[in-house]
């Protein structure tokens, strides 16, 4: 029989109890309560009327029998029967019914121990503690959202940082991170069907940011109708970082792959670059990039390039970097620029640049480990080509003099004169032999010889712009070749130069029979075409007649006299 079940057969035996001054109570009543009976007067007087001394005895050794008595004396002053629950030694919880009965001086008290609920409230305890550590071993907050997006509901932790008190009533949007600023929430925060693992930017209260993979389902009411969403967040920062950069490793070692195929395999190592810009570009999604290098000189030359927007502020970059050594990561003007400083066995030898529009973003940090791969590769093309070119230019120079040998001379003053035809333009060849050069060889040896040879090519420089063309085609043989020169820039010219030349005279150590030249000088006129050929043949005849008049220079006659 349950409490209010013995209760209630106790309040209909009291009519019986009320018609002598003791009172008789149904035994059987008695025996079937888990618990002790007790009558206390409004004075304190009790009277054990079961045999739960025990159960009294313990409550009178606590504090709680003086609360007993006074809760025994307010149901007596209420005349109305309450139910409270008190403590014996301090944790075991009894459950009293107070009842007032008789002519209302005193009540009945039902006392009953609650082992089975003080149980069942240890077993909910443990297993919302259980339920606790499961909870924060699967994740690092709950959370539920209303239909507009806004929390209703966060763990009494929160969430990283933020307390539930920050966290309820506020748009979940407030502590995203949004990648493309301002939009709608994502679809996990207010989820219409279970979705789970969706990966989200959460801010944290430091101001950090935290990957969270999300897990959700949606809150319904009775009737079916969708009210929020419900779920829980787990931190995966490191976990996205640690893929990504596996991902990027793996991602490098392709670009690698590729790039290193690309430049050992393409014959042609400009069109090896060109590649390999292309292919660094569209990783990193630039808009342009170029490969650069820099001359003995100091200038800069363009090797290959991709995309669009190169200018010369490009350029003054590209110097900085191979002359500092500096990684690149900077603006532009409205272009972000990023760049690699290549090398070829630990020297280095150019660079290569990229750069992407603001209005497309900026370059990230995962594109440096990119660039960084196609430093290699791109430095061995660079030495590929820069060989060819040495190996191209020793084949189209004199050993000597470094000036242009025959065949590279008139290949060159041959792509001049197509050009001067286009342009219609004019231009002059002179045809120079050394006079007395065998005696310098005879008398002072060949050293002097060899000596003579490479500052009469020094007198040839000199006396040209870089437009002009100088070549060695023989022993004692040289040429020039002078873009847009007429009759008289010709005749200043060779003025010039003989008059270097007489700084020479004495090397033949015979006053009689001094060093020199003689220079012959044939004109071009597109309206009269020649073939290079043809106008050595005229250069030549020019500078016999002058050797034979000895008058330093002859211009020859015109072409057409000589068809």
């Amino acid at each position: 029989m349950g409490l209010f079940q013995a209760a209630t057969g106790i309040a209909a035996a009291t009519p019986k109890i009320l018609e002598a001054d003791s009172i008789s109570l149904p035994r059987e009543i008695l025996r079937s309560f888990p618990g002790a009976v007790l009558l206390m007067e409004r004075n304190g007087r009790v009277e054990n009327l079961d045999n739960g001394s025990a159960l009294a005895a313990g409550l009178g050794a606590e504090a709680s029998w003086p609360d007993l008595k006074s809760r025994a004396v307010a149901a007596i002053e209420r005349a109305a029967a309450s139910v409270e629950i008190l403590t014996v030694r301090g944790d075991v919880p009894v459950e009293a019914t107070f009842l007032p009965v008789g002519d209302g001086a005193r009540a009945l008290v039902l006392l009953r121990p609650l082992e089975f609920a003080n149980a069942l409230h240890r077993s909910l305890v443990e297993s919302r503690q259980r339920y606790k550590n499961f909870v924060e071993a699967i994740c690092d907050f709950c959370w539920e959202t209303d239909t507009e997006g806004n929390f209703t509901f966060v763990s009494l932790e929160g969430a990283l940082g933020w307390s539930p008190r920050e966290m309820v009533g506020r748009l979940v949007g407030d502590f995203l991170v949004m990648p493309e600023g301002e939009g709608p929430l994502p679809e996990v925060f207010q989820a219409r069907s279970f979705l789970q693992n969706d990966d989200i930017w959460f801010r944290a209260a430091d101001g950090s940011t935290e990957c969270l993979s999300v897990s959700a389902a949606p809150l319904r009411d009775p009737d079916g109708s969708w009210r929020g969403s419900r779920g829980l967040c787990r931190r995966v920062t490191e976990e996205r970082r640690r893929d990504r950069e596996t991902a990027q490793t793996r991602l490098n070692g392709q670009l690698s792959n590729r790039l290193a195929s690309a430049t050992e395999e393409e014959t042609d190592p400009k069109a090896a670059l060109m590649q390999a810009a292309s292919t660094v570009g569209l990783a990193i999604c630039a808009t342009g990039g170029a490969v650069l290098r820099q001359s003995e000189a100091g200038d800069l030359i363009e090797i290959a390039r991709w995309g669009e927007g190169f200018s010369d502020e490009i350029g003054a970059q590209g110097l900085a970097l191979i002359g500092e050594g500096l990684p690149i990561d900077d603006l532009c003007g409205d272009l972000h620029l990023v760049g690699v400083r290549t090398s070829f066995r630990g020297s280095p030898n150019g660079v290569a640049l990229f750069w992407r529009a603001l209005e497309r973003g900026l370059f990230t940090d995962e594109d440096r480990p990119i660039l960084d791969a196609a430093e290699r590769p791109m430095g061995a093309s660079i030495a590929r080509l820069v060989s060819l070119e040495t190996a191209l230019s020793q084949s189209r120079l004199d050993a000597l003099t470094g000036l242009f040998n025959r065949r590279a001379f008139h290949e060159e003053v041959g792509r001049r004169i197509e050009r001067l035809d286009h342009d219609r333009e004019q231009g002059c060849l002179f045809f120079i032999d050394l006079n007395n050069f065998k005696l310098v060889n005879d008398v002072r040896g060949h050293r002097e010889g060899d000596a003579i040879l490479n500052e009469v090519a020094a007198i040839l420089r000199d006396s040209t712009r870089p437009s002009d063309v100088a070549g060695r085609i023989g022993g004692d043989e040289f040429v020039l070749w002078l873009d847009g020169a007429d009759r008289g820039t010709a005749q200043d010219r060779a003025a010039a130069i003989l008059a270097k030349f007489r700084a020479l005279a004495d090397r033949t150590g015979d006053p009689v029979r001094p060093f020199g030249a003689s220079i012959g000088v044939a004109l071009y006129d597109p309206a009269l075409p020649e073939t290079i050929d043809q106008i050595s043949m005229r250069a030549d005849i020019a500078m016999y007649r002058a050797k034979r008049q000895k008058t330093g220079f002859a211009i020859a006659e015109a072409a057409e006299a000589t068809q």
